[in-house]
């Protein structure tokens, strides 16, 4: 598989990159699912970061990010905390918050909505699941170009540089797989 591997990547993201490229063409959807999902992982994090360290919050977020941090964690896939994430930044203030939202929302027809780019990673993994684990290689390409262009854009804009601040969950090389 042909994904670029960037430099300034967080550590978990260039294993998941490595195992894509290490994979048979035919045979990695298994690994552009864990990729997507690390990418929707780090940038929930930043999301949860940034709205943790401004004061415009909510009870309703602060009520599940308790539950989130005192579970084990296991209880969300990626998918359901980027939209949590999501939704958490979107009335939030500051910098990190301005920087961070294009990855989350865009305007579409005059109606603020999820970036659709980035919000289809969490739609891959059901596709995977419901081909029983395999996609046609055709597709498997398709979804490491949209990754690829995905983590451009995410390094364009310096997130894997800036620290939104030392958390159980994120530390300076961004999401670490804890909740």
């Amino acid at each position: 598989m042909n994904i670029k591997l960037f430099d300034n990547l967080p550590p978990r993201l260039i294993l998941k990159i490595e195992a894509v490229k290490e994979e048979e063409e035919a045979y990695a959807a298994d690994e552009l699912v864990e990729l997507g999902e690390e990418i929707l992982s780090q940038l929930a994090a930043m999301g949860i970061a940034a709205y943790l360290k401004q004061v415009k919050q909510k009870e309703v977020f602060n009520d599940f990010l308790i539950s989130l941090f005192l579970s084990n964690g296991h209880s969300y896939n990626a998918g359901p905390l980027y939209r949590w994430a999501a939704n958490m930044i979107k009335d939030a203030e500051g910098e990190d918050v301005e920087l961070l939202k294009p990855f989350f929302w865009q305007i579409k027809e005059g109606k603020e909505v999820l970036n659709e780019e980035i919000h289809h990673l969490a739609g891959l993994r059901n596709a995977v699941m419901h081909g029983f684990f395999v996609l046609p290689p055709e597709r498997n390409r398709d979804e490491a170009k949209k990754m690829e262009a995905i983590l451009e854009k995410i390094i364009k804009t310096g997130l894997f540089e800036k620290t939104f601040g030392k958390f159980h969950f994120l530390d300076e090389h961004g999401f670490n797989g804890r909740l």
